[in-house]
């Protein structure tokens, strides 16, 4: 019984190959270093879309001065064109 109670527990053995260790080694290298750069552009996008909210905010401002001077635009020529041809000029 003694014996069967040692198979039961983990050991390495000689019939792996050094180079299957090697390769799940560096497999796990390959996998931590891809999920470091994904970090590191998922920062850069976060960083840029965080950017862009300065601009969204902007860009609505602009907007709405522009409405603005439109509609002063619109109120001055129907002010000035009266004035200058003149409704009763012919009278």
């Amino acid at each position: 019984m003694a014996g069967f109670e040692d198979n039961r527990q983990w050991h390495l053995d000689r019939r792996v190959p050094i180079s299957l260790i090697v390769a799940i080694v560096m497999q796990t290298v390959a996998a931590a270093w891809w999920a470091a750069s994904m970090q590191a552009r998922i920062e850069a996008l976060e960083r840029s879309a965080n950017a862009s909210d300065g601009q969204r905010d902007r860009i609505v401002r602009l907007e709405s001065d522009i409405a603005y001077i439109k509609s002063a635009i619109e109120r001055i020529e129907r002010q000035l064109v009266p004035a200058l041809f003149g409704k009763n000029r012919g009278k």
